[in-house]
């Protein structure tokens, strides 16, 4: 074991987000607090496997006078005590002690050049809470605009475990985020809703929330979060929130410009692995504690279908922002963008050779994305493109998972899709050129092909009718017509083209060059 003192205290919010890719647990002071700024960290590396041991290395660092005790060797699967009075960090089994220690020590001196601004930003926000939150009687937490939590007012006994929770993991846990989710939270705060009240949820132990949206020019910077066992809310409450959220508004806007910069840098390095170019400085460019871009993974793409029960629009930059939310709640190692209205993540670290992937690490978290904008009800198509084994593989991932969501998208189909789903039209798109040859076309199939509504339409009817060929049950509930009118359509496109659209050559062509022309 030893010891690192820092050379400024800092949060252990900070420590935590600096090791949050290699946290497995976190334990709190006592139930009803949060753990103090940390100055002094003791490293334990040797490998902790039951209780009595964990007790007696425990029991050392609070005898020690340290503020946080880092774990790297232990079974996270060891029961604790209820009531922890030191703040426990474990990571990772193999996580190496000397980079953690090393990254402390960074951490310690990027604090001590900042504290003139964002620390006495975030000082000053923290004092708006402390005071919103005296005066209504409850808890108030304050995120950013990435939902990551900013700062929280002082705690109080009776606060309820997802708020608790909320602070020591630095974000809300995936288990609450998803009930949220469901009561449309976050979708409605991007929308511009400015004050929202959640149902409580009695099995989980969640009870109301009141929130308010931080705003700048009609910018959502942030928002903040009011937690109060008893009495319901009312008015008076909201308009402390709204009060709070006026004057955090040019604290916080000073802050995410600040961010603004080095979130360009990062979006532009996973622009540039997106189309096939490794960034030259990765530290730089993708910020410190970034996930490792090296590794083998997936591409996901996202991108909303707009479907007559669509509640709310969603553009490619909030579906990035809600997406990357779900992954860090489940501790993935993603990078993320957006461009050209669909919303990309990275998905590092599969483990399966190329040859025999299937697909389901990111299949899994694709999953989980498609279900929690499912539970917000949004409209959200979602695929998963091939395995890379390097980053030259990256391009065609993205390549895959962009044409299999916007084809999803103009289907009107929502939910996941991978390669095994959607593999045909995929390989159709790489086998036809870009303009297929319409020399020998008659001038009847050309007409079809005429720069009109008119045109456009029959276009769309005839594909549909193609892609459903022999059911015409299935065309005429995707074109919303009656089973007749579908037969009746089809006798007046042979009609029309002069073809015999029996012939399944005939039929091959048309849906060749329709599906060339409509873009695959």
């Amino acid at each position: 074991m030893s010891d690192l003192r820092l050379d400024l205290r800092v949060s252990l919010g900070r420590i935590s987000d600096a090791l949050h890719r290699y946290v497995d647990v976190m334990v709190g002071a006592r139930d009803d607090t949060v753990p103090a700024d940390v100055g002094t960290v003791r490293i334990e590396s040797r490998s902790l496997s039951d209780r009595a041991a964990l007790d007696g290395v425990v029991a050392t660092a609070r005898a020690h006078g340290c503020d946080l005790l880092i774990l790297t060797h232990t079974a996270t699967a060891i029961v604790w005590p209820p009531a922890c009075d030191i703040s426990v960090l474990v990571l990772r089994p193999g996580t190496d002690p000397e980079w953690v220690r090393a990254r402390l020590a960074q951490i310690g001196e990027d604090a001590g050049e900042r504290r003139s601004a964002d620390e006495m930003g975030r000082m000053s926000i923290v004092a708006i809470a402390d005071r919103a939150a005296a005066d209504v009687g409850g808890h108030i937490i304050v995120e950013d605009d990435t939902f990551q939590l900013l700062a929280y007012s002082r705690m109080t006994p009776g606060v309820d475990p997802a708020r608790r929770e909320a602070v020591l993991q630095r974000q809300l846990p995936g288990p609450y985020q998803q009930i949220f989710n469901g009561q449309g939270v976050l979708a409605r705060l991007i929308a511009g809703t400015p004050i929202i009240q959640t149902e409580s949820v009695d099995a989980a132990g969640l009870g109301q929330r009141l929130i308010a949206g931080i705003r700048h020019h009609g910018r959502l910077l942030g928002s903040i979060w009011l937690a109060r066992d008893a009495p319901v809310f009312c008015e008076r409450d909201a308009e402390a929130l709204r009060a709070a959220a006026a004057e955090m508004s040019p604290l916080l806007g000073a802050l995410m410009r600040r961010r603004d910069d080095e979130r360009v840098r990062r979006d532009e390095a996973v622009a540039d692995l997106l189309s096939g170019k490794e960034p030259a400085d990765p530290r730089t460019a993708l910020g410190y504690g970034a996930p490792d871009f090296t590794r083998p993974g997936h591409a996901i793409a996202l991108k909303e279908v707009n479907l007559p029960r669509s509640r709310q629009a969603m553009d490619a930059d909030a579906i990035r922002v809600l997406a990357d939310v779900t992954a860090r709640s489940r501790r993935a190692a993603t990078l993320s963008t957006s461009a050209d209205g669909v919303a990309f993540m990275l998905h590092l670290g599969c483990d399966s050779p190329a040859a025999e992937c299937s697909s389901a690490g990111s299949a899994t978290l694709a999953k989980s994305l498609s279900e929690s904008f499912s539970g917000m009800g949004a409209t959200i198509a979602v695929a998963v493109g091939r395995h890379w084994s390097d980053t030259s593989g990256i391009e065609q991932s993205a390549n895959d998972a962009d044409r299999m969501v916007r084809k999803m998208a103009r289907d009107g189909r929502t939910g996941l899709a991978t390669l095994a789903d959607l593999w045909a039209p995929l390989t159709l798109a790489e086998a036809l050129p870009e303009q297929v040859p319409r020399a020998a076309l008659p001038e009847t199939v050309r007409q079809l092909f005429a720069k009109t509504s008119r045109a456009r339409e029959q276009r769309r009817v005839l594909a549909v009718l193609l892609d459903d060929w022999g059911n015409p049950s299935a065309a005429a509930a995707r074109l919303g017509i009656h089973t007749n009118t579908v037969r009746y359509r089809l006798r007046r496109f042979e009609d029309q083209l002069k073809v015999d659209l029996n012939e399944p050559d005939a039929r091959l062509v048309l849906w060749m060059l329709l599906r060339t022309e409509l873009h695959l």
